[in-house]
């Protein structure tokens, strides 16, 4: 951001929308999916819904590093949830002069635990076992009622 106006980057930022998080919500009750409204805001140690304003969220050199948000989405009835999404802040064009340390870049974090789910997947089973019978018969009650 160019906050002296002399055409020079003075601030390195980035901003989310809230909506940009939307995974298909659907409102309770039926409503029209085009009402809902989606705010956002820092996590903090209480869920409170923020005011309508809260639309999206800034990130500056302050935040790089992991941040923890608070996404939510409300119907035209007043109804809302939230979720916790990890936003990964990173000074990959050097926009942050001051920062410490090193963020490795989004796609060796990505394929790093893609490789330990991988390792994890493949590494042999030692037992396995049918559950005690006790277990399989409450189960298959279950199903039947």
């Amino acid at each position: 951001m160019d906050t002296s106006g002399d055409g020079e980057v003075d601030l390195a930022m980035a901003v989310l929308a809230a909506e940009a998080f939307d995974a298909s919500s659907l409102p309770v009750c039926g409503g029209d999916p085009d009402d809902l409204e989606f705010r956002i805001d820092f996590a903090g140690v209480s869920v409170e819904l923020p005011d309508a304003s809260a639309t999206e969220i800034t990130f500056d050199c302050s935040h790089v590093g992991q941040q923890i948000v608070n996404v939510y989405v409300l119907d035209e009835n007043g109804n809302w949830d939230y979720c916790q999404v990890i936003v990964r802040v990173q000074n990959n064009m050097g926009g942050c002069d001051n920062v410490s340390g090193s963020i490795a870049p989004v796609s060796e974090v990505i394929g790093d635990d893609i490789q330990k789910v991988i390792s994890r997947y493949n590494d042999p089973v030692d037992d396995i076992s049918a559950p005690p019978a006790d277990i399989r018969s409450s189960t298959s009650l279950l199903q039947d009622g």
